[in-house]
């Protein structure tokens, strides 16, 4: 009894994984930037531009990110950054629920991202940028 219902949640983690990256893949648009600094304040970007191709059956992704925000400090001014991976690798860990992207094939540095939300339409992934101390929220919609 108890194997048969090991089998059966084995089954289910695997298909549930399976459909994820069938819902990931294809050309999705960036619609929103969310970035909260270090210090806790949140800034939004509602025009950023850019794309990210994911191909499932390959496993390689490609994106291009822009997107900006208005330092709030004493002094005002522009902070331009980016997001970009260039033919990486990527791997859904923890049943679909977290995208983990290689930029120099697996075995590098990885950035993890978190799914917040993964329909066949909408997109919503995050990730720490550690060197920049900024928690970065992207929301996107398929093409």
């Amino acid at each position: 009894m108890i194997r048969i219902l090991f089998l059966i949640l084995v089954l289910y983690s695997c298909s549930k994984e399976k459909r994820a990256y069938n819902k990931l893949d294809g050309i999705w648009e960036v619609t929103q930037a969310r970035i909260v600094d270090g210090q806790g304040f949140t800034f939004y970007d509602d025009s950023p531009t850019g794309t990210i191709e994911f191909q499932s059956n390959t496993k390689v992704c490609s994106a291009t990110f822009a997107f900006s925000y208005e330092n709030l400090s004493e002094v005002l001014f522009i902070i331009y950054d980016t997001l970009d991976y260039n033919s990486a690798t990527f791997v859904l860990n923890n049943k679909g629920e977290q995208l983990e992207i290689f930029q120099g094939g697996f075995g590098s540095l990885s950035d993890k991202f978190r799914i917040m939300v993964l329909t066949k339409d909408a997109l919503v992934i995050e990730y720490y940028d550690y060197l920049n101390y900024k928690l970065k929220r992207f929301t996107l919609r398929k093409k």
